[in-house]
């Protein structure tokens, strides 16, 4: 069984990306103050945050793939689409038709990781995108939440509530200071997702798709259905601290 120290020394083998200064350390690159970090062991935490940060950028497979793609699928193209995907996906949850909202919703957030590559592949960084990406992610992620939770048990509300709502105070705290910088006439800032956020976003994800799958398994009378259900609610539950975390280091950046 490969430990928490082998993989810790696999991210860290990881090449320092040419937007940090020469010679910078490739270990503990996100931006946190020690006092507020969570009372993880450190070799956990590292490896967590450093994979969920830097885990598109070094695929190169997934590169090669990018590449290739034709020069009329762009980054905002890619988006808009998957923001686009929310209406047929309410449509089918509201139908009870599981299966196909999950499908259409593992879609959705697959294309939340390809615009993000893509983006980095191309160089093709814009204004409008620093602007869409977290906005389409908050649009499919709670728009789902809010129709699939009169379909789960009343314990479920609490967090799928705390979840929506730190995650929406984040994501206007991000745009707040887009904007801010907007209207002084000063450049937007990238305002990436910080090592937490990116943890919270993949913990959503995961969440709500195990909510559809087992949505779908009980829909079908299908044993297990009960148990994704279950798993995607604790995920959503444990989502929240990373959004905290995340949300209180956004405000000191």
């Amino acid at each position: 069984m490969t430990s928490f120290a082998t993989v810790s020394s696999l991210t860290l083998s990881f090449p320092v990306p040419a937007c940090y200064p020469a010679g910078a350390s490739n270990h503990r690159r996100w931006p946190v103050d020690e006092t507020t970090v969570l009372s993880y062991p450190r070799r956990w935490r590292d490896a967590v945050i450093d994979w969920a940060l830097h885990f598109k950028e070094w695929w190169g497979w997934a590169r090669r793939v990018l590449k290739r793609f034709p020069a009329w699928i762009t980054p905002n193209g890619v988006t808009v689409a998957r923001m686009a995907l929310v209406v047929p996906i309410l449509w089918l949850i509201a139908a009870d038709r599981f299966d196909g909202a999950f499908v259409l919703a593992v879609v959705s957030f697959v294309g939340d990781f390809v615009d993000g590559a893509l983006a980095h592949v191309r160089g093709q960084f814009t204004e409008l995108g620093k602007v869409l990406d977290p906005l389409a992610d908050k649009v499919v992620n709670y728009a789902v939440l809010g129709f699939l939770l009169p379909k789960l048990p009343a314990v479920f509300t609490l967090p799928v509530v705390a979840c929506a709502g730190i995650g929406l105070a984040l994501t206007g705290w991000r745009l707040h200071k887009m904007v801010t910088h907007r209207l002084r006439g000063e450049p937007m800032p990238a305002s990436p997702a910080n090592g937490p956020g990116k943890v919270k976003a993949v913990s959503e994800m995961v969440g709500i798709s195990a909510l559809l799958f087992g949505l779908a398994f009980e829909r079908r009378a299908i044993p297990g259905g009960a148990f994704f259900v279950w798993f995607g609610g604790a995920l959503l539950a444990l989502s929240i601290p990373f959004a905290v975390w995340s949300l209180r280091l956004q405000r000191r950046a």
